[in-house]
């Protein structure tokens, strides 16, 4: 090969050799910007999962009384309708089978009693019903914070994952790039024989 033609394949090296930098600088600087989303996302993650905490915090004593509240709103109501229930089944029984020896006053003596124990029902079911609500309410807040710091958990790791696949691109560009140094080196030395040998014989 010729000292013209080597030097034409040393300028298209080199040609190739600055390309593949300029993809690198590229890389380098998209790296750069995905680094810094992650910073900021992480900052802001970070910021919401202490805001989480305080909050769950702040909430725990909410929440225990609130527990126990419709705990025992719960049992109660169980029991009152109950007894409601086997009030009703007894007299239904004693209408059927005929066995009722109930006089005017038997019949209402404890009819106030189920008045007032019907309202009550009705009252407690009421407020176990705003306290359901109530828990509700402040338990979505709690659980908003978690989905927002679930998705900004997924961008963190999406931008890591970007910058992995920009940092093995840059390390197959830096090997390339290597390649090409190690070629243009051969190159040189093949330039710098070919270059002697025409000035010791100019006529070749």
């Amino acid at each position: 090969m010729g000292l013209t033609e080597l030097n034409k394949l040393k300028d298209t090296y080199e040609a190739l050799k600055g390309t593949y930098e300029g993809d690198l600088a590229a890389q380098e600087s998209l790296k750069n910007q995905y680094e810094g989303y992650e910073s900021n996302t992480q900052g802001i993650l970070d910021s919401v999962k202490a805001a989480h905490t305080a909050m769950a915090q702040d909430m725990y004593p909410f929440f225990l009384v609130f527990g126990i509240i419709l705990l025992v709103f719960a049992v109660f109501l169980i029991v009152a309708i109950i007894i409601q229930s086997n009030k009703s089944e007894k007299g239904l029984s004693g209408a059927i089978t005929g066995g009722s020896t109930e006089t005017f006053y038997g019949r209402n003596k404890g009819k106030d009693k189920n008045k007032v124990l019907a309202i009550i029902t009705i009252v407690v079911a009421a407020l176990f019903v705003v306290s359901v609500l109530t828990v509700y309410v402040f338990q979505y807040d709690l659980s908003d914070l978690n989905n927002t710091i679930n998705s900004l958990d997924y961008d963190v790791m999406s931008f890591g994952w970007v910058i992995d696949s920009i940092e093995a691109a840059m390390d197959k560009l830096t090997s390339q790039i290597n390649s090409i140094n190690t070629y243009l080196d051969t190159l040189l030395d093949q330039i710098g024989q070919a270059g002697g040998a025409l000035v010791q014989d100019p006529l070749s």
